[in-house]
């Protein structure tokens, strides 16, 4: 009887130091993601936007953010979705031209999403800071939703921790959840349908997921096709299959309509933007037409022009060279960047074997997602690959599933090695700079700098050795008291030692198995 008591104790007491592992750890998520995210004091004008301040050497490196904030500036400064003169520049080549007027070349998600950090950042003299701060925020909760992911898959707490730190540090995530991208809120939307067909049948998680596609559509165009896989298993799901032994019958009630409704809500809110913006509800952004470079044009220079076609985005042809660069090449590659993810791989028969249709789930958003954007080219400027961002929270999720059954110890070593390399890659990126040219635009950008042009990760550690930082942080209460080469080294091994702190879990259940025994 007495043994009974002190082992149900001893049950209470592992479940507490648990609960306070994980809370520590996501604290400390958290805290490194603050630490890290970029960005200055202020509340600069559009004027003192276009400064090499705020721009090319600011946070406001690479044209997607510029675009993105003037958009949100221009809402709430100037109560408009237009943008004047000085905020076109500051978009600039990510402008649009249209019946006479600048417009954003963006889907409008991301920019009514800053408006909260833009405005409560206005009040703390800090409005760029605020916004990017809504971005981090989306990546904190991606952490969340793949460690509870993790954890329905594998009930194992401490292989679910240390997969969703492994997504947000060891990963290029890391350095596109401390600026201004809109990769982390489609990874958050895609993480949270998975989550609801993994864990509800219910009806009414089916039309949340619908609603969960159609609003990542908002965000960026691309997540239709990033979604399809969960669309189609939302719809799978919302057909009652009857089999019989000479035919199969499907059946669809009237309530079932209401998935429909769903989609239209923020669809509605998509085309009514357009609508305002380009005069034409069923005109995407993507096609209207592009500004390279500022300059005032008529309204009839802007009707003359045909703008692009959304379907001219997709080149089928480009998907060998795509798929290299966004895997294997040494200037944004996977293997180069984050090699840990590939123990992800190792993982897929041990969830095919739990869980099979979520593993071809799993395995249907990663392909998609490379396939789709390796249909693009080779892409702009950028630190890794942002494009595979929901990729690597796939192979994060399908990480958890190797580490849990895995029983060979030179193998965990391998992956322990791998994930410290990770670590230090994407760390260097985060506090850095995103803005590293694609391999042949380096060699190219020789002939006009005259000096050696790094184009991959090692151009980030260099900027690190130089003493440039972008972090807040460190910009504003650090600077004075070390160099930004102590703050990377302190932060990789602050990363290191919370990637390593749910192995406390470990001992703790080997402590209670050899008490028990």
């Amino acid at each position: 009887m007495e043994y009974g008591k002190l082992s149900q104790q001893l049950n209470e007491n592992m479940k507490l130091i648990e609960r306070l592992i994980t809370a520590v750890f996501f604290f400390f998520i958290l805290l490194i993601l603050l630490l890290s995210v970029r960005g200055l004091p202020g509340v600069p004008n559009e004027t003192e936007l276009n400064l090499k301040e705020w721009s090319d050497s600011g946070p406001f490196e690479l044209s997607p953010e510029r675009a993105r904030f003037a958009l949100t500036y221009s809402i709430l400064e100037n109560k408009s979705i237009f943008l004047d003169n000085e905020l076109a520049k500051f978009s600039l080549p990510d402008l649009g031209y249209v019946n006479g007027k600048f417009v954003s070349l963006f889907v409008p998600g991301i920019s009514y999403l800053l408006i909260p950090g833009f405005y409560l950042g206005k009040l703390f003299n800090a409005t760029q800071l605020g916004g990017y701060l809504v971005i981090t925020l989306f990546a904190f909760l991606n952490t969340i939703v793949i460690y509870k992911i993790c954890l329905r898959l594998t009930s194992n707490k401490a292989v679910s921790l240390i997969s969703s730190g492994i997504f947000i540090f060891a990963t290029p995530a890391f350095t596109y959840a401390v600026s201004l991208f809109q990769h982390h809120v489609s990874t958050f939307l895609l993480l949270l349908a998975c989550y609801i067909l993994l864990t509800s049948k219910r009806f009414l998680g089916i039309i949340f997921v619908f609603f969960i596609c159609s609003l990542s559509i908002i965000i960026d165009f691309p997540n239709f096709f990033m979604l399809l896989p969960v669309g189609i298993l939302g719809v799978v799901r919302l057909f009652n299959v009857a089999a019989t032994e000479d035919r199969i019958r499907f059946t669809l009630s009237l309530k079932q309509i209401l998935p429909i409704i769903a989609i239209l809500i923020p669809l509605s809110a998509l085309l009514l933007f357009n609508k305002y913006s380009y005069g034409n509800p069923f005109k995407l952004s993507g096609s209207v037409t592009q500004l390279k470079k500022f300059e005032e044009l008529s309204e009839e220079e802007s009707e003359s022009s045909d703008g692009k076609s959304i379907s001219g985005l997709f080149n089928l042809s480009y998907i060998p060279q795509g798929a290299y660069e966004h895997l294997l090449s040494v200037d944004r590659g996977l293997l180069f960047f984050t090699p840990v993810l590939i123990f992800g791989l190792l993982g897929i028969n041990n969830l095919r074997k739990k869980n099979k249709a979520f593993t071809y789930l799993l395995l249907s958003v990663t392909i998609t997602n490379i396939s789709l954007y390796s249909s693009f080219g080779i892409g702009g400027w950028s630190f890794g690959s942002r494009y595979l961002v929901p990729s690597y929270a796939m192979l994060s999720i399908l990480l958890s599933t190797f580490l849990s059954e895995n029983k060979n110890k030179f193998l965990f070593a391998v992956f322990y090695l791998a994930l410290i390399y990770s670590v230090a890659v994407n760390t260097a990126g985060a506090i850095s700079s995103s803005k590293n040219p694609p391999k042949y635009e380096a060699i190219g950008l020789q002939l006009v700098t005259g000096r050696t042009e790094l184009y991959s990760f090692d151009r980030n550690i260099l900027l690190i050795f130089e003493g440039k930082s972008k972090s807040f942080v460190f910009q504003n209460y650090l600077k004075s008291y070390t160099d930004a080469r102590t703050f990377y080294i302190a932060l990789v091994a602050l990363i290191v030692l919370v990637l390593s702190l749910p192995t406390l879990i470990i001992l703790t259940k080997d402590l209670k198995n050899n008490y028990e025994k």
